[in-house]
């Protein structure tokens, strides 16, 4: 199935023709194209201890990274995932930045913790790790036990989960490094998506449906997220083992609605009036499909969860 165009983006309009000829197929295939980058990360990774996944905002490091387990499991490797965010130092001693609290940086993260868990599971196979209370601010060391065995895989997720102090005082050789981020954008009659603008939807919908969040809050909160991307983040994704692209063709089609919902509260007086005018433009083009084509196990369901389908 060729959706594409010579720049790697999708066409809306070769989508929509698959969209309505037969959606469940362009489904499949959308499904099936990232699981197939699973195997391929799990088939390279074979030899490597710690598998680390990092990736902006709203790109599917959580889902990836449990589906990374399962994938490792079909090979006979167990694994076990722990997410960054719970490494997070407490709240009264995190980095003030231009006069607020900047949970973005690494400096945010308690990485002599860090280094020990992972320092620990290389030893061992096995590791107690920490649990952050968000609601609090607090975070609690050995709050649980993981253990993979001698020979199992310990997968690191998080925003900073490349970055080279992670791993500064450990043997690199036992390190797998994966880039998860949407790779392809989407290109229209009118106008084009591109892959942070994407990003940006995913994370409108799952806010507004995990966390009651505005349009304009998610807009204000997107500034900061990208600031500290493109310093902290993107540039390190050249120095991944594999870069896994989470970009799903037909996900703009289940995004449609209630991005357009969504942004279509943005007040005309607002800072972000004219590109919240303008993402919706390009939304009207893609044909809407219902969040009911989704299946249970997708990665969509990261940012459309299941009350959404209910609706």
């Amino acid at each position: 199935m060729n959706l594409k165009n010579n720049q790697h983006q999708y066409v809306i309009s070769v989508l929509n023709r698959s969209a309505a000829d037969c959606p469940e197929v362009l489904v499949g295939y959308s499904e099936n194209l990232y699981r197939a980058k699973l195997v391929e990360t799990v088939l390279s990774s074979l030899e490597k201890r710690i598998i680390l996944v990092a990736g902006p905002s709203a790109s599917g490091k959580t889902t990836t990274a449990k589906k990374l387990v399962s994938e490792l499991l079909r090979v006979g490797k167990k694994a076990a995932v722990i997410s960054m965010d719970d490494f997070y130092k407490n709240r009264s001693e995190m980095p003030i930045i231009d006069g607020k609290i900047n949970a973005e940086v690494i400096e945010a993260l308690e990485m002599g913790l860090l280094e020990k868990v992972l320092r620990t599971f290389l030893a061992n196979g096995k590791t107690s790790v920490p649990h952050y209370d968000f609601s609090k601010g607090v975070r609690e060391d050995n709050f649980a036990e993981i253990d993979a065995g001698k020979n199992g895989v310990l997968i690191l997720e998080g925003l900073h989960a490349i970055n080279p102090l992670v791993c500064e005082h450990l043997d690199d050789e036992s390190f797998y490094r994966l880039y998860v981020s949407p790779h392809s954008g989407y290109v229209g009659d009118r106008s084009v998506l591109d892959r942070r603008d994407l990003r940006f939807l995913r994370r409108l919908v799952r806010d507004y449906y995990t966390r009651d969040s505005s349009a304009e809050r998610t807009f204000e909160m997107w500034e900061d997220v990208g600031k500290c991307e493109d310093v902290y983040v993107r540039p390190l994704g050249k120095t991944a083992d594999r870069m896994l692209d989470t970009t799903h063709p037909y996900e703009i089609c289940v995004l449609k609605e209630t991005a357009i919902k969504v942004l279509k509260t943005v007040d005309k007086n607002s800072l972000y009036y004219e590109k919240a005018t303008a993402l919706i433009r390009f939304l009207e083009e893609p044909l809407s499909l219902p969040l009911s084509e989704i299946p249970e196990k997708s990665l969509l369901n990261e940012f459309l969860p299941a009350e959404s389908i209910c609706e």
